[in-house]
């Protein structure tokens, strides 16, 4: 087997043997079961850790938290968690900001941006209601000024119908007389 750090170029190789155990930077590896010549394997050592950590101890043994800056068992001395709670008004971000003050500036350029995309939909909105008035306008139709049109050529349609009809009776009536 040959193990490669792809970051690093590192690697190590070895013979397997069921099982096989060994140590590669700072990882022990335990290797068990039936492998083929030629499987790869990817290990990665960082994925999910974050998910995947937990604490140790609870607050119901406080003796086993590292209150204290100093080794002695001084149960008065609490300096190391009154450091850990004065690092947020510490100078650390960007060698200017505090923990608080460079969260309250993100805070308020996230509003800021906030404000500003719900203006902008807000304006695109009336625009768009704009464009479709004035399209309305200019290809719009007026049913009642349709509806008139319609009861007009209705009108005339039935005009011309009555007109062929009396057409068609008079020229009945000629051709009777001829006869």
């Amino acid at each position: 087997y040959t193990v490669l750090n792809k970051t690093t170029g590192n690697s190590v190789s070895g013979t397997y043997s069921d099982p096989t155990t060994f140590t590669f930077e700072g990882l022990t590896f335990n290797i068990t079961g039936t492998h083929n010549s030629g499987d790869k394997f990817t290990i990665s050592a960082h994925k999910n850790a974050a998910k995947n950590m937990g604490v140790a101890i609870s607050i119901d043994t406080p003796e086993y938290i590292a209150a204290a800056q100093t080794s002695t068992d001084n149960r008065d001395d609490n300096r190391n968690i009154l450091s850990m709670l004065n690092t947020k008004q510490s100078t650390v971000i960007d060698s200017n900001s505090t923990f608080n003050a460079y969260y309250e500036s993100l805070i308020g350029e996230v509003g800021a941006k906030t404000d500003y995309v719900k203006d902008s939909y807000t304006a695109e909105e009336f625009s768009l209601e704009q464009l479709n008035n004035i399209r309305e306008s200019v290809s719009g139709v007026s049913l009642d000024e349709e509806m008139a049109n319609l009861i007009k050529f209705q009108t005339a349609f039935a005009a011309s119908a009555r007109l062929i009809t009396v057409s068609d009776e008079m020229l009945k009536t000629i051709l009777q007389m001829l006869d």
